[in-house]
């Protein structure tokens, strides 16, 4: 999108909202992958998910989590760009696998607390601007965060595991039967989205997939 007043996100250039020379700067995670959760990695399955199986069936990630991408990702943090959100929805819809057979997108969502603190949600963002590229039904308020969390950039794999224990609650009657699919910023070590897919899971959802714009690979399977 090249659109006059616009400046690009990522490195601050006038006309697009994120450049295309911001786009070839990224390190993309390419298909030599776990099939689980996406680590960059020649095992089938990573030594992580071979430790603990994920409630989550496979996850994906377009580009690490560094230089641009990482600047433009913290602006659509803080601030509320769907313009942003549009042009980066387009990086989900190139991991999405169509063996899925996704039914039913849905956002990571933020507490009620954080949500009237920020204003907005920058994965419900994406999960809107995705949902519409790749002509996907959304449902909004069917995952619910019921309880306060911790910021997770301050906690190590472990704590963040315990910081978001039952933090979600599905609704049955949105989920029953159906291929889900969490869209969210960022993966980490995937605790979040973990987290959520049980909670999905558990209500009645047959299978549960995720995608992320960025994936961050400081955390490396022991």
């Amino acid at each position: 999108m090249t659109t006059r007043g616009f400046q690009c996100a990522g490195c601050g250039v006038k006309g697009a909202i994120w450049c295309k020379s911001c786009q070839n700067q990224t390190v993309r995670i390419g298909l030599l992958c776990c099939k689980r959760c996406g680590y960059p990695s020649e095992r089938h399955i990573c030594k992580w998910c071979c430790y603990e199986t994920p409630w989550f069936d496979s996850a994906r990630s377009w580009a690490r989590y560094s230089g641009e991408l990482r600047k433009a990702l913290v602006y659509l943090k803080t601030q509320e760009s769907v313009d942003l959100a549009s042009a980066l929805a387009a990086h989900l819809a190139e991991v999405l696998l169509p063996s899925w057979a996704i039914d039913l997108v849905v956002p990571i969502p933020l507490s009620a607390t954080r949500l009237r603190m920020r204003g907005f949600n920058q994965a419900e963002l994406l999960a809107q601007a995705f949902a519409q590229l790749v002509q996907l039904p959304i449902a909004i308020k069917a995952l619910m965060r019921i309880r306060d969390t911790k910021f997770q950039r301050t906690l190590g794999r472990a704590d963040r595991k315990q910081n978001v224990r039952q933090a979600f609650r599905a609704d049955g009657r949105s989920f029953a039967g159906m291929k889900i699919l969490i869209v969210d910023d960022i993966f980490v070590t995937g605790a979040t989205i973990n987290s959520a897919s049980r909670a999905i899971k558990k209500a009645g959802g047959h299978s549960v997939f995720a995608i992320t714009v960025a994936r961050s690979l400081l955390n490396t399977p022991a």
